[in-house]
């Protein structure tokens, strides 16, 4: 499915939930979709954790090979 809304607003969030929310059928677990929910939280949260030190490094490794403008 194309999204309409533009990337980053509050409709196209709306539209992503709406798309989880229809994978939910009747009579799943509530407690499922809570942990569904938390669980990919602290995976971006993991990830960009995981990447922000990379970034770090390279930053140091730059740091120290690049003259100070």
């Amino acid at each position: 499915m194309a999204y309409q809304a533009p990337f980053g607003t509050k409709q196209r969030l709306k539209e992503y939930m709406g798309d989880f929310f229809a994978e939910v059928p009747e009579g799943y677990d509530i407690q499922d979709v809570i942990d569904v929910i938390f669980e990919e939280l602290d995976s971006w949260i993991e990830y960009h954790n995981k990447n922000a030190k990379v970034y770090e490094t390279i930053r140091d490794g730059l740091t120290k090979r690049v003259p100070a403008a």
